[in-house]
């Protein structure tokens, strides 16, 4: 295009000059068709913009992140000229189309068209546009470059992705299922004393047996502490969606999957929200409804999470949980007032923090706090 503009100002001085020292229609008629070309191409470019559609559409109703669904667009001449050069640009931050290159030009003949038929994959929960962002049109004498926003952009509500996990990092999942055990997040092994005759079998913890070479058993309690709690404050973290959607995704992501954890070993747990009761999951069959529920949890830039911390505490249900689990994006003084709360009521702490870098107290005992970053997987960092 840069070389096309240096042809033009070379070919336009050259009229000049020969209006100037030679006169005669020849020169005056090179020299007027010289001056139309600029005037020509920006009055095509407007027409282009004038009659040019675009059509397209998700043939999908609730999408995953993660999840390929069929997706298409449709270019449309619906002018009386051809047109030379068209380019469509696509979203890239947090969707992908695939198969097609947003590097490549259409031409149009007039009143015709081209529809595309491809997938797209959304990276993140959360509410965006995806398809086609912009448009480029270039003249036919590739002088001018004009570029607009998509007028009627697709925006679509996104879940989180369910990711299955075989275990939690450091913690014994099996002890969960007993009764009255107690759970030591700041250590791999649970508490272990030797076997004897009439111990329930159940309790064998073959990973310290092989290593003692001795039978070993989980040691228990008396405490009557049943099932776990997962903990969803909704403080948005920020105004910039390139900021806040990728960190909500990893934090109900996460939630999900420690969820579904649970539920495939029939370990009752209780879904703490932003707002109203807990969920309860006992088994996969309540799993649906609380992923469900997981997915539409709405952040907030205002929510007040002293508040919500408070109300967790004095509502005295967390407490009575073995093992609590909080995702969040911060670690406010607010938070680490009610682990040591609950701390106290002999009830486990996990807090997984989204993000590259945690600001917090080191992990104590029965309080244990994990890096989540945005973009590792789950599996490996859970």
């Amino acid at each position: 295009m840069i070389r096309n503009r240096f042809i033009w100002l070379f070919l336009f001085a050259a009229s000049l000059v020969g209006i100037s020292f030679y006169g005669g229609a020849v020169s005056y008629g090179f020299f007027f068709v010289m001056l139309f070309i600029p005037i020509v191409s920006l009055i095509y470019l407007l027409v282009v913009y004038l009659t040019f559609k675009i059509y397209e559409r998700v043939d999908k109703g609730n999408i995953m992140a993660g999840e390929t669904t069929p997706y298409y667009f449709t270019l449309q001449n619906e002018g009386f000229t051809g047109f030379s050069s068209i380019r469509v640009i696509f979203f890239s931050t947090f969707s992908k189309v695939l198969s097609i290159d947003d590097k490549r030009e259409y031409e149009l003949y007039p009143g015709e068209g081209i529809r595309k038929d491809t997938f797209l994959v959304c990276k993140y929960r959360g509410e965006y546009e995806v398809g086609i962002k912009r448009v480029e049109i270039t003249d036919f004498f590739r002088l001018f470059l004009f570029s607009y926003k998509n007028k009627e952009t697709v925006r679509l509500q996104i879940k989180p992705a369910i990711v299955h996990l075989n275990d939690l990092s450091g913690i014994d999942i099996d002890v969960l299922s007993y009764r009255d055990s107690t759970v030591n997040v700041s250590e791999p092994d649970l508490p272990v004393r030797e076997y004897v005759a009439g111990d329930d079998v159940r309790r064998i913890h073959w990973k310290k047996t092989a290593s003692t070479g001795s039978l070993m058993v989980r040691t228990i309690t008396g405490e009557e502490k049943q099932g776990i709690s997962i903990v969803i404050p909704g403080r948005r973290i920020s105004e910039d969606e390139f900021v806040y959607i990728p960190c909500e995704n990893r934090v109900l992501e996460a939630a999900v999957a420690v969820t579904l954890l649970f539920a495939g070993r029939n370990i009752p747990s209780d879904i703490y929200l932003t707002e109203g009761e807990p969920v309860n999951v006992r088994n996969l069959e309540g799993f649906n409804y609380a992923y469900e529920q997981i997915a539409n949890v709405s952040f907030d830039a205002d929510f007040n999470e002293d508040l919500y911390y408070d109300r967790l505490l004095y509502s005295g249900n967390i407490a009575r949980s073995k093992l609590a689990f909080f995702f969040v994006s911060s670690v406010p003084e607010s938070l680490q007032v009610l682990f040591e709360r609950l701390k106290k009521e002999n009830v486990a702490v996990v807090c997984y923090v989204v993000g590259d870098f945690v600001d917090k107290r080191p992990d104590s005992q029965g309080i244990r706090y994990i890096n989540l970053p945005l973009e590792d997987k789950l599996t490996e960092v859970m």
